[in-house]
Protein backbone atom coordinates (compact mmCIF):
# COMPACT_ATOMS: atom_id res chain seq x y z
CA UNK A 1 0.00 0.00 0.00
CA UNK A 2 1.38 3.41 -0.86
CA UNK A 3 0.98 6.55 1.23
CA UNK A 4 -1.86 7.92 -0.90
CA UNK A 5 -3.96 4.84 -0.06
CA UNK A 6 -3.38 5.02 3.68
CA UNK A 7 -6.36 6.25 5.65
CA UNK A 8 -4.11 7.69 8.37
CA UNK A 9 -2.35 10.11 6.00
CA UNK A 10 -4.53 13.17 5.49
CA UNK A 11 -4.38 16.88 4.92
CA UNK A 12 -2.55 18.80 7.65
CA UNK A 13 -5.78 20.27 9.02
CA UNK A 14 -7.62 16.96 9.30
CA UNK A 15 -7.19 14.67 12.30
CA UNK A 16 -7.58 10.92 11.90
CA UNK A 17 -6.78 8.82 14.95
CA UNK A 18 -4.05 6.24 14.59
CA UNK A 19 -6.51 3.66 15.89
CA UNK A 20 -10.26 3.97 15.33
CA UNK A 21 -11.29 2.78 18.77
CA UNK A 22 -11.82 3.78 22.37
CA UNK A 23 -11.30 1.40 25.27
CA UNK A 24 -14.47 0.48 27.13
CA UNK A 25 -13.52 2.20 30.38
CA UNK A 26 -17.00 1.71 31.85
CA UNK A 27 -16.69 -2.06 31.42
CA UNK A 28 -13.18 -2.03 32.87
CA UNK A 29 -14.47 -0.08 35.88
CA UNK A 30 -17.25 -2.65 36.40
CA UNK A 31 -14.76 -5.52 36.09
CA UNK A 32 -12.37 -3.92 38.57
CA UNK A 33 -15.24 -3.22 40.96
CA UNK A 34 -16.34 -6.85 40.73
CA UNK A 35 -12.74 -8.04 41.22
CA UNK A 36 -12.33 -5.80 44.25
CA UNK A 37 -15.52 -7.15 45.83
CA UNK A 38 -14.67 -10.78 45.10
CA UNK A 39 -10.97 -10.47 45.86
CA UNK A 40 -10.05 -12.10 42.52
CA UNK A 41 -9.21 -10.36 39.28
CA UNK A 42 -9.56 -11.71 35.78
CA UNK A 43 -6.15 -12.06 34.09
CA UNK A 44 -7.69 -11.65 30.61
CA UNK A 45 -9.29 -8.35 31.59
CA UNK A 46 -5.99 -7.21 33.06
CA UNK A 47 -4.23 -8.14 29.81
CA UNK A 48 -6.84 -6.27 27.78
CA UNK A 49 -6.42 -3.20 29.95
CA UNK A 50 -2.63 -3.34 29.59
CA UNK A 51 -2.90 -3.68 25.80
CA UNK A 52 -5.33 -0.76 25.72
CA UNK A 53 -2.81 1.30 27.69
CA UNK A 54 -0.14 0.47 25.10
CA UNK A 55 -2.47 1.56 22.28
CA UNK A 56 -3.24 4.82 24.07
CA UNK A 57 0.50 5.43 24.40
CA UNK A 58 0.91 4.84 20.66
CA UNK A 59 -1.95 7.23 19.91
CA UNK A 60 -0.38 9.88 22.12
CA UNK A 61 3.01 9.40 20.50
CA UNK A 62 1.48 9.93 17.07
CA UNK A 63 -0.47 13.00 18.18
CA UNK A 64 2.50 14.58 19.94
CA UNK A 65 4.64 14.05 16.85
CA UNK A 66 2.69 16.80 15.08
CA UNK A 67 4.57 19.97 15.88
CA UNK A 68 1.82 22.03 14.22
CA UNK A 69 -1.01 20.78 16.43
CA UNK A 70 -3.97 23.12 16.54
CA UNK A 71 -6.26 23.69 19.51
CA UNK A 72 -8.49 20.78 18.48
CA UNK A 73 -5.58 18.34 18.41
CA UNK A 74 -4.29 19.65 21.75
CA UNK A 75 -7.76 19.04 23.22
CA UNK A 76 -7.73 15.49 21.85
CA UNK A 77 -4.30 14.93 23.39
CA UNK A 78 -5.64 16.07 26.77
CA UNK A 79 -8.59 13.71 26.35
CA UNK A 80 -6.28 10.76 25.68
CA UNK A 81 -4.05 11.73 28.63
CA UNK A 82 -7.09 11.73 30.94
CA UNK A 83 -8.24 8.38 29.56
CA UNK A 84 -4.74 6.98 30.06
CA UNK A 85 -4.73 8.13 33.69
CA UNK A 86 -8.07 6.47 34.43
CA UNK A 87 -6.92 3.24 32.82
CA UNK A 88 -3.57 3.24 34.64
CA UNK A 89 -5.40 3.62 37.98
CA UNK A 90 -7.70 0.69 37.13
CA UNK A 91 -4.70 -1.46 36.23
CA UNK A 92 -3.02 -0.57 39.53
CA UNK A 93 -6.10 -1.80 41.39
CA UNK A 94 -6.52 -4.96 39.30
CA UNK A 95 -2.88 -6.16 39.26
CA UNK A 96 -2.71 -7.28 42.90
CA UNK A 97 -6.04 -9.09 42.51
CA UNK A 98 -4.82 -11.33 39.68
CA UNK A 99 -3.19 -14.56 40.82
CA UNK A 100 0.27 -15.10 39.34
Amino acid sequence: MNLQQSKSVTAADQFVPLFDWRPDIARFERDVDHATKSGRGDPLTLGEMQCSLDLIDAELLALRGDEHADARKRAIIQEWIALRGRLARLIAVMEPLVAE
